[in-house]
C-alpha cells in the first residue's frame, strides 16, 4: 500500500493449521523506497498458537535491492520475544526472487535463528524455496513452497520437510513493484516440535 511517493506499507495475515494447534500472524514491514529498485524499512511480526499460552512477536529491518532485470535479493535481521516463557532470539535472513514472467515468480529464502537460554539452547535454520503463479490479472495467486529445517546446539532438533500449497490474495502494489518483504518466524520451529 502506497503512503507517499516514496513510503509505503505491507500486511501479511496468514493462518497455519497443524496437528498440534494452529497459528495465526499478523506481520507488517513499513518500507521506503529511495529510488527504482530499492526498497527498505522496519518489520513487525505477531503471532498466536492456538489452545496455548503462548504469544509472541518479532521486530527487525529489511531491504530489497534489484541486482539485474527481473532478479532481487532480500536481507533482514530481527530480533523477536515470546511473552509467555521469556523466550528470545535474534534472527537474520536472505532471499533471491526471480520474475521469471509476468505472472510467475520463483524465490529461494534462508533463514537462522540464535536462541540462548539457561534451560534452552539452539540455532535454528530454514531454506525454503517456492513458486507463485498469479491468476490471470485478478489479485489472487496460486504458490508452492518447500521448506528444511534442523535446529543445533543442546536442544536441537532433526531436519524436517514441511510443504505448503495454497491461495494468496494480495491487495495493492508493493513498492518499486518489487516482489513483497519474507517476515520470518522462528518461534514457528519451536511451537511445532513442542520443544519450549
Amino acid at each position: 500500500m502506497a503512503i507517499t511517493d516514496h513510503h509505503g506499507a505491507q500486511f501479511d495475515l496468514q493462518y497455519e493449521e497443524r496437528s498440534n494447534g494452529g497459528i495465526g500472524r499478523l506481520g507488517t514491514v513499513i518500507y521506503m523506497t529511495p529510488r527504482e529498485g530499492q526498497k527498505y524499512g522496519l518489520s513487525l511480526m505477531l503471532a498466536d498458537k492456538n489452545d496455548a499460552s503462548s504469544t509472541y512477536g518479532q521486530i527487525g529491518a529489511a531491504g530489497m535491492f534489484e541486482i539485474a532485470p527481473d532478479w532481487n535479493v532480500e536481507m533482514r535481521a530481527g530480533i523477536g520475544l515470546s511473552a509467555d516463557n521469556d523466550l528470545d532470539w535474534i534472527s537474520a535472513g536472505g532471499g533471491l526472487h526471480w520474475q521469471a514472467t509476468k505472472q510467475t515468480q520463483f524465490y529461494g529464502h534462508y533463514d537462522i535463528a540464535s536462541f540462548d537460554e539457561q534451560t534452552f539452547n539452539a540455532t535454528a535454520h530454514e531454506v525454503t524455496f517456492g513458486v507463485q503463479t498469479r491468476l490471470g490479472d485478478s489479485p489472487a495467486a496460486l504458490f508452492a513452497k518447500a521448506s528444511r529445517d534442523w535446529m543445533n546446539g543442546r536442544n536441537g532438533a532433526d531436519a524436517d520437510t514441511t510443504i505448503r500449497v495454497g491461495v494468496s490474495v494480495s491487495l495493492g502494489r508493493t513498492g518499486n513493484n518489487q516482489p513483497s518483504f519474507r517476515v520470518s518466524d522462528p518461534m514457528r520451529q519451536i511451537l511445532r516440535r513442542g520443544l519450549y
